[in-house]
């Protein structure tokens, strides 16, 4: 009987130690798929300012607006 309990008992941790296993598998999937979601929405913000879009320097024109307003 003692034999049959220790095997019970075996069979169970393997399958906690099997599942636990999964779950942190599962879990550190999802923080991977969210981190790369991340860092696809900030290429695609990076990508929306390209070599060929002017910087406007907003200080400049607006001292220019002013004086012209004079």
């Amino acid at each position: 009987a003692t034999n049959a309990v220790s095997l019970a008992s075996l069979k169970f941790n393997k399958l906690k130690f099997q599942y636990e296993m999964y779950r942190d598998k599962q879990r550190d999937l999802a923080e991977y798929k969210e981190k790369m979601l991340q860092a696809a929405f900030q290429e695609k913000q990076l990508g929306a300012v390209n070599k060929e879009t002017p910087v406007v320097d907003y200080k400049a024109a607006f001292e220019q607006q002013s004086y012209e307003m004079n």
